[in-house]
């Protein structure tokens, strides 16, 4: 509705408004339809433009081959081709895109496991740091490990005594 004149506006939502509860009015609706219609099509001319051309049979069945074999209509062929001449481009053919397509899976598939792999060495790079810290501390004091050895040993010998 973004591009229509504000009568089209107006008149598609007093149809709106009419189906939501006010009373059936045939006549009125019939008007409101028909309004709407003409504006509609009035308005048509200014947005939309028709082309037409003309070709030989040799050169309607060219493109009709190319199109079937694309899964094109001639026209979507015709509209394709244009607007590659347009930017100095080839048409793709359809076997290239659904490579193109395939590819792209595929690349997304292999970003998703880079992504997991990032994770894990994350997890893995913490882990590493903190049994780093573990050696670290216990080079510093050499009493860090014997220390609770020595507390169990003595709890031991007091138990048993």
């Amino acid at each position: 509705m973004g591009d229509e004149t504000p009568l089209l506006r107006d008149l598609a939502v007093e149809a709106v408004g009419a189906r939501n509860g006010r009373r059936h009015d045939p006549a009125a609706e019939l008007a409101r339809t028909q309004a709407y219609n003409r504006a509609y099509w009035q308005d048509y001319a200014k947005r939309h433009k028709r082309v037409f051309g003309n070709l030989s049979l040799a050169e309607y069945s060219q493109i009709k081959t190319i199109a079937d074999q694309n899964h094109r209509t001639v026209w979507q062929q015709i509209w394709a081709e244009s607007q590659a001449y347009r930017a100095d481009k080839q048409v793709p053919t359809r076997a290239l895109e659904d490579g193109q397509q395939a590819l792209l899976i595929e690349m997304r598939r292999i970003g998703s496991n880079l992504n997991q792999l990032a994770k894990l060495g994350h997890i893995h790079a913490h882990e590493r740091d903190e049994k780093a810290l573990l050696i670290q501390l216990a080079a510093q004091d050499d009493d860090y490990i014997a220390k609770p050895l020595q507390i169990d040993s003595m709890l031991l010998a007091n138990i048993s005594s």
